[in-house]
């Protein structure tokens, strides 16, 4: 469980681009690649280290997002949903 309000929890994964990466991070590059607010439409591409010498790259665009904290990405072979609750939801 979170301690946090759904509010600010559902900001950091809407807002990943924003967030420094830590040293180690397979991450190498989180970019938002369309202008504005974080909403349907938003693109964004990462590249990542997959094993030494080996990079892949995502890119992703949101299919759903809702301010209660609902969200969905797709990109070209994948789908990704998240649902934050309050706690004592079910």
């Amino acid at each position: 469980m979170i301690a946090q309000p759904p509010g600010k929890v559902f900001a950091f994964p809407r807002d990943k681009h924003l967030h420094a990466q830590e040293p180690g991070s397979p991450v190498l590059l989180l970019e938002k690649t369309t202008p504005g607010d974080v909403g349907v439409g938003t693109r964004f591409r990462e590249v990542v280290r997959m094993l030494p010498g080996v990079r892949g790259e995502i890119r992703s665009t949101v299919s759903r997002c809702e301010s209660a904290g609902v969200g969905a990405a797709h990109g070209r072979s994948a789908v990704a949903a998240t649902t934050f609750v309050p706690p004592g939801w079910r």
